[in-house]
């Protein structure tokens, strides 16, 4: 059995914080013995956003082909676990090939990080991840169960007085911002099919008006926690292009460097509106300096138009 040097991280949505109990990167034929998730944080920073790196054990290691996962949703009050195959054959073959940097004559790169995410809903995600790369590899629900509150409390903080749940429960969503969540755990509207729907693909690509049209290579993050690199030209019109719906995107227009960010919510709002079967669907990008005047909409093949607003660009400083 070939090794790699790995290491285990843990993801959460920003917005509705989370808490591994337990869990682990099973390796192939072991019941129990892997390498573990870190655990017992609040965890709430995005969406495929690794957090900790526990550097534990020895460099390499076999790959794993399972995971096993206990964890608490605040929002929703919620204790699950977990336990899936994992697409070992595939995993190896990724870490085995790499895969090519984004940087010009730079070659391969290689996947050092295998992240697991846990989101209302029950929902369980596992990307492999390397410089400027993620790749979802698993999706999966786990089943809610019940679990003692003392023996959480112990767990989490040891000795000392135990708070009632409510209360922790309400002050730790309050101390996450996670005001949204809160509020619609209490009018029971907590959007718990979010991230399901956040994997569905659409026949979509960028289009660049204003300032001129990228040379270089984007960097793309979408909202299923996935990151590529979109390379020119961008308007190929391929009929199979399908991709995850954006996150992020960073590119340059001739001389200036832009960085934005969507709302995932308007994101996906926009594009369940407007998907269509096979029809494509065009991200209209006019980028502007100053930076707050940049335009963005969602179009189809007959022109309906959905204008985005919720986006943000970074204002850079001038020798950015």
């Amino acid at each position: 059995m070939n090794k790699y040097d790995w290491l285990a991280s843990e993801s959460a949505p920003e917005g509705y914080p989370m808490k591994i109990l337990y869990g682990t990167f099973l390796y192939p034929g072991e019941e129990e013995k892997g390498l573990y998730i870190p655990n017992l944080k609040l965890i709430y920073s995005g969406w495929g956003e690794p957090i900790s790196t526990h550097v534990v054990g020895p460099d390499k290691k076999p790959l794993p082909d399972r995971i096993d996962i206990t964890f608490y949703s605040y929002a929703e009050d919620q204790f699950y676990h977990g336990r899936f195959d994992l697409p070992y054959e595939r995993i190896v073959q990724r870490f085995s090939e790499g895969y090519e940097s984004n940087i010009e004559d730079q070659g391969k790169l290689g996947f050092r990080k295998i992240t697991a995410g846990v989101a209302p809903g029950g929902h369980v995600a596992v990307w492999i991840i390397g410089p400027a790369k993620r790749e979802e590899v698993l999706f999966e629900q786990a089943e809610p169960i019940e679990y003692d509150w003392e023996k959480f409390w112990r767990l989490s903080f040891g000795s000392g007085d135990i708070v009632p749940r409510e209360e922790y429960r309400i002050d730790s969503l309050k101390a996450s911002e996670a005001e949204i969540a809160l509020e619609q755990a209490q009018n029971g509207t907590l959007p718990l099919d979010k991230w399901k729907r956040l994997r569905n693909q659409y026949p979509w690509e960028p289009r660049f008006y204003r300032l001129p049209e990228p040379s270089d290579r984007a960097t793309i993050k979408y909202v299923n926690g996935e990151q590529y690199h979109l390379r020119p030209p961008y308007n190929t019109e391929e009929a199979t292009a399908v991709q995850p719906m954006p996150k992020y995107l960073s590119f340059r227009a001739g001389s200036d460097l832009f960085l934005m960010h969507f709302d995932e919510d308007e994101m996906l709002e926009a594009f369940e509106a407007m998907a269509d079967g096979d029809k494509r669907l065009y991200l209209d990008i006019a980028p502007y300096v100053p930076r707050t005047e940049t335009q963005v909409r969602l179009r189809d093949e007959d022109d309906n138009i959905h204008t985005l607003e919720k986006f943000h660009v970074e204002e850079l400083r001038k020798y950015d």
